[in-house]
């Protein structure tokens, strides 16, 4: 008798294998298409850059930016309080004996830490 958890696990596995294949495979096309095509790939670079075809302000990269910082700021609001209640359960943790407080301890500042730098890293 073949086991459920044996059938279900081989299947995900299959998956994510021809899901990353499939990724290898779009990346790949898509270098090969802006080899070929490096004028229409560097035009499409320079107008989505310059705020369009046109220069209309308010669209290209300029939007994205912005929508980057607006988010940026609200996440760094949340991971505040989050960041503190994760740190009060780390030392319930401690104060239990868990044998990973230490490592999730670890996680929570480094994630803060990211959160922090995001704007910078992305400016």
């Amino acid at each position: 008798m073949i086991r459920m958890s044996t059938v279900v696990g081989r299947a995900r596995a299959l998956t994510r294998r021809v899901w990353r294949r499939t990724a290898v495979d779009l990346l790949t096309l898509t270098g090969a298409v802006a080899l070929v095509l490096p004028a229409s790939a560097g035009a499409a670079l320079q107008a989505a850059a310059s705020g369009g075809q046109h220069g209309s302000a308010g669209s290209g990269f300029s939007v994205f930016k912005s929508y980057f910082d607006k988010i940026t700021t609200y996440l760094v609001y949340l991971a505040v309080p989050a960041t503190v209640l994760m740190l009060i359960g780390v030392a319930f943790a401690l104060q239990g004996g868990h044998p990973r407080a230490h490592s999730f301890g670890a996680r929570v500042v480094i994630g803060f830490a990211l959160v922090l730098a995001a704007k910078g890293i992305a400016a």
